[in-house]
């Protein structure tokens, strides 16, 4: 019996995608037009998770993921 598999493997954006709703890392991140720098960083926007965040990504496990991921992909995985 001979198995096949087929694996896609997802490209850098598509982990991006991944991340937390506030890592402006992620090109899906909302609400980020028009506020100021410091407004951003008052509402825990960074280069990474927000603080006890609970979007979906966060909350389903797909940020810690995608973190370990994008390591991967950066260490020419």
């Amino acid at each position: 019996m001979v198995l096949s598999v087929n694996l896609e493997i997802m490209t850098e954006q598509e982990i991006k995608e991944e991340l937390c709703y506030y890592d402006l890392r992620n090109p899906d991140v909302v609400g980020i037009y028009g506020m100021t720098d410091e407004e951003l960083k008052e509402d825990g926007y960074g280069n990474h998770a927000k603080k006890d965040c609970s979007c979906d990504n966060c909350f389903y496990g797909r940020t810690k993921m995608a973190e370990e991921l994008l390591k991967y992909v950066s260490n020419g995985g």
